[in-house]
């Protein structure tokens, strides 16, 4: 039988979000993981606006994400498991795969981010990330 407790789910959604290669950012697999008519908010960051719908948000995250990076992969820092909130602390890595004025190709990129769910029956059904500034490897270019 599958765990279907709320950390149990947070950390295969996460194993099924690390699967970035260095030739591709990583497929839409961790949606697997959200209801259907889950809410998903992220925070504003540089050059994206806050947003707030469905699974499109990350469907349309990973699109505009593998135009730009490689190898995504999010370490666990800390996991806090109250009833069926689940709050996450995460280091972000990727690899540039283009220039842009921020940073070069092939630069190795980190970001700190936090995440707030909600799991209900064995499915995420929120989420809130709040995200950190994305910096190259030894700092801004």
């Amino acid at each position: 039988m599958t765990d279907t407790s709320p950390e149990a789910v947070y950390l295969r959604m996460l194993d099924a979000w690390n699967d970035g290669t260095p030739e591709t950012y990583g497929s839409t697999r961790f949606l697997d993981y959200y209801a259907d008519d889950a809410v998903i908010e992220m925070t504003a960051m540089v050059g994206t606006p806050p947003q707030r719908g469905g699974k499109e948000v990350y469907r349309d995250g990973v699109t505009g994400g593998s135009a730009v990076f490689r190898n995504r992969h999010s370490d666990l820092l800390e996991l806090l498991v109250v009833g069926e909130r689940v709050a996450a602390r995460l280091h972000w890595t990727a690899t540039a795969a283009i220039d842009t004025p921020d940073f070069s190709a092939g630069a190795t990129l980190h970001m700190d981010y936090t995440e707030f769910c909600t799991i209900r029956g064995g499915l995420i059904t929120g989420t809130t990330a709040v995200m950190g500034p994305m910096v190259p490897e030894g700092g801004h270019r």
